[in-house]
């Protein structure tokens, strides 16, 4: 009887370390330089809160590491299986929620910042 009760508890405790594990690949400051020119920096903070900011200055190079940027909108993140799960919203503007998914993997093969220049997400953080 107490074995399966010690079963449950450790596949509980293996779960939640992945999950960690998971997140962990997640958490920081990325910039996203998609092929439309757009650039942005979206920060994925422990709490599950997500800001994205856009360039302060759109005459200066925002691929600089110091570029300034401002905030835009805000949302949350989740793991889902093998996806980033975040959602968007700006009250502000009307712009709608918007819920978008990306790959885990997307996070977890990604370049530090200025090492490829051909690279759509870079970790900076």
């Amino acid at each position: 009887m107490l074995f399966p009760r010690l079963l449950v508890f450790a596949m509980t405790i293996l779960s939640a370390c992945n999950r960690s594990a998971d997140e962990a690949k997640v958490i920081g400051v990325w910039q996203c330089n998609p092929q439309n020119g757009a650039v942005w920096r979206m920060t994925f903070a422990p709490d599950h809160t997500l800001t994205l900011a856009l360039p302060h200055d759109e005459t200066v190079d925002a691929n600089l590491r110091d570029a300034k940027f401002d905030f835009f909108s805000s949302g949350t993140w989740r793991i889902d299986g093998t996806e980033v799960v975040y959602t968007i919203v700006k009250k502000e503007s009307g712009i709608p929620k918007t819920l978008t998914r990306m790959k885990l993997s997307e996070f977890e093969h990604t370049p530090p910042f200025g090492t490829d220049p051909n690279a759509y997400l870079e970790r900076l953080q």
